[in-house]
């Protein structure tokens, strides 16, 4: 029974901490898939390292399959395979290498592509205009939460984030109702004892000699050094990364890459020091008492979330019935059509919209057509050449450029 209980207080660490909150708060596909298939697809490579059988491993391939969608930030997929290779290899390096192949294997039919573009065409990403003014700005925003009392916290940049309000016609706080929380008496302590018992649980677990705890050793390690970043003790290490085009375009934002493995190896950590605790205070029938501490802790200092604020409020919004209708629409067109969205009048890929939505967009999700959308311009060259030479024609009101704009970059709807 201390082996559940155990578990069931793990899981609860899993889901009620501020790295769940921030990945969920303004939520993203990737990191929610991520989030949910990371921990089955670690378990699943444990069973298959200690068991073996066709079994285990058909359950992993399907796992692996119904999570590639992570891949949607391909340095997301790039990070989990280094780190689950770290990881296997350590615990069984014969095993580890068949369940990493396939793993490649099943990506593949992204992977092969994806790595093309990377080989012949990343320079475009770093020389895009949107790049060079976006990139140190966001790296910095990581930069500033990169010291242990954050990292025990698990807070980070969001929190420093602010949203345009239009009720208000001014920019607030995105994490308003969970930086008062914070104000609260004993929260920040209570943050402080939970990331404590966690890193008690790994010394617990190298008593009891426990291998596959200590295979998450590298990682935890690996994660805390790209959280602290720029900052001591290794962040001339780090800032010589930076060096390196790739390094320093694929970490700008550290947190969204490890954070949740960072949270993973916690909440195993922290069922090793629960199971230790259970075992002292069961043998005078009070484990009880630990179970109720701790999951009032938990709930105390994720209050926010189950009042309603694990997803931001200004998240939940109604698409217009219009937008719709478009989509139905360019469903009976030639899906090869090329469209151009108005306005150009800002480079920026982040819009504001009158019905309380604002965000990069959302329109290719519903039209099957390609889309000419700032968002883009950083994937390629002629995403921004577009966007300079047609609103260049079109503020200086010169039509014929205009429509040879429109011709050079085969668009066809407006």
């Amino acid at each position: 029974k201390f082996v559940s209980a155990s578990a069931f207080l793990a899981s609860l660490f899993y889901i009620f901490n501020l790295t769940t909150v921030q990945q969920f708060y303004v939520p993203l596909e990737m990191f929610a898939i991520h989030y949910a298939l990371l921990p089955w697809l670690f378990y699943l490579g444990v069973k298959f390292v200690r068991e073996g059988s066709r079994k285990n491993l058909i359950w992993f391939s399907i796992v692996t399959l119904l999570s590639s969608s992570m891949a949607h930030t391909a340095t997301l997929f790039y990070v989990y395979l280094f780190c689950f290779a770290l990881f296997l290899l350590v615990l069984n390096f014969k095993k580890g290498v068949l369940l990493v192949f396939l793993t490649i294997l099943i990506n593949s039919f992204w992977l092969l592509p994806n790595l093309y573009y990377v080989r012949n065409h990343s320079k475009e990403v770093n020389d895009s205009k949107i790049n060079q003014i976006f990139s140190g700005e966001a790296f910095l925003q990581s930069k500033a939460f990169g010291d242990v009392e954050n990292l025990t916290l698990s807070k980070n940049f969001l929190f420093n984030w602010r949203e345009y309000d239009m009720s208000q016609s001014t920019f607030v706080d995105l994490l308003d109702e969970w930086r008062a929380h914070f104000g609260k008496p004993y929260v920040v302590e209570v943050g402080h004892v939970l990331f404590g018992l966690a890193v008690f649980g790994f010394f617990v677990s190298i008593l009891t000699k426990s291998k596959f705890s200590i295979a998450l050793l590298p990682i935890f390690l690996l994660s805390v050094f790209f959280w602290l970043n720029s900052n001591p003790p290794l962040g001339n290490t780090f800032d010589f990364l930076r060096r390196f085009d790739l390094f320093r375009e694929g970490f700008r934002f550290p947190f969204t890459k490890f954070s949740i493995f960072l949270v993973m190896v916690l909440s195993v950590w922290f069922s090793y020091a629960s199971y230790a605790i259970f075992s002292i205070l069961g043998k005078i029938k009070i484990g009880f008492i630990y179970l109720l501490v701790v999951i009032s802790a938990l709930f105390y200092f994720q209050l926010p979330s189950l009042q309603g604020n694990l997803i931001s409020p200004s998240m939940k919004v109604k698409i217009p019935n219009e937008y719709f209708e478009v989509f139905d629409w360019f469903r009976t067109v030639d899906k090869n059509s090329r469209i151009a969205k108005l306005p150009l009048n800002t480079l920026w890929g982040w819009n504001f919209y009158r019905w309380n939505y604002q965000g990069a967009g959302f329109t290719w999700y519903g039209i099957p057509q390609p889309t000419l959308d700032r968002e883009f311009d950083r994937w390629s060259k002629y995403n921004e050449g577009f966007y300079a030479e047609s609103a260049q024609a079109l503020y200086a009101s010169d039509n014929e450029a205009f429509e040879r704009t429109l011709r050079k970059y085969q668009v066809k709807y407006l």
